[in-house]
């Protein structure tokens, strides 16, 4: 291969990578304001419900499952919130509905607590709570986007709980539910926590460090 034959190659090589090198800072930059631009978007058609906080907490024969439930329509917008809790065979121990609305057609929220299985739940300590997550208009004010659901029983044992959470009113479309399945505390047990924040900034942190390492790889095969 002649030297200039050589050279074009080289600079071709050079501006592949460099166009590499773009489109990976931007998909890495993208990664953190595309999480930061979910709570500017109030208003937005269809948004899927998401949990940003569950915990399970065991203390004084009483059974915290607690949680912060994100939908960028408010609050207002999720219809109910069902608790699970089975054995590991399946069968239900404790089956818990947090309604806000008493049918489909209601217009404003009226919070009712449903025990469909078990006997477990104590009304008095349940409680729920509207969470102001996001600014979204030109004066900074705070709509709450977040909804603060506490569901408080008495000393239940099982295997595994599902949480699963249906909006208004297209009720059995996956765009409008979301559900968290996972073990539940055993008699042991006192704490299991999930934070979705604190998992989407490590994912992020991941990703970044593995660009790093594409780049870094990218610029040594540039140099050869």
């Amino acid at each position: 291969m002649s030297p200039r034959n050589l050279s074009d190659k080289t600079e071709e090589t050079g501006k592949k990578c460099h166009v590499l090198i773009v489109i990976i800072l931007i998909l890495v930059l993208s990664l953190p304001m595309s999480h930061n631009a979910l709570g500017q978007g109030v208003g937005v058609a269809n948004d899927t419900p998401s949990f940003d906080h569950i915990s399970i907490v065991r203390n004084n024969g009483l059974v915290y499952v607690s949680m912060i439930v994100k939908d960028l329509n408010g609050w207002e917008d999720i219809y109910n919130i069902t608790l699970t809790i089975t054995d590991k065979s399946g069968e239900i121990v404790s089956e818990i509905v947090y309604s806000q609305y008493s049918n489909l057609t209601a217009t404003s929220p009226s919070v009712e607590w449903h025990e469909l299985t078990g006997t477990y739940l104590n009304r008095e300590l349940s409680d729920w709570e509207p969470r102001e997550i996001s600014p979204w208009n030109p004066e900074n004010a705070v709509t709450p986007v977040g909804l603060d659901v506490s569901f408080v029983l008495g000393d239940v044992s099982g295997d595994y709980i599902i949480i699963k959470v249906m909006n208004r009113p297209i009720l059995n479309s996956p765009e409008s539910s979301c559900e968290h399945v996972g073990p539940f505390l055993q008699p042991e047990g006192n704490y299991v926590k999930i934070n979705s924040t604190v998992y989407g900034l490590l994912i992020s942190a991941v990703t970044f460090l593995v660009a790093l390492l594409v780049i870094s790889i990218v610029w040594e095969i540039r140099k050869k």
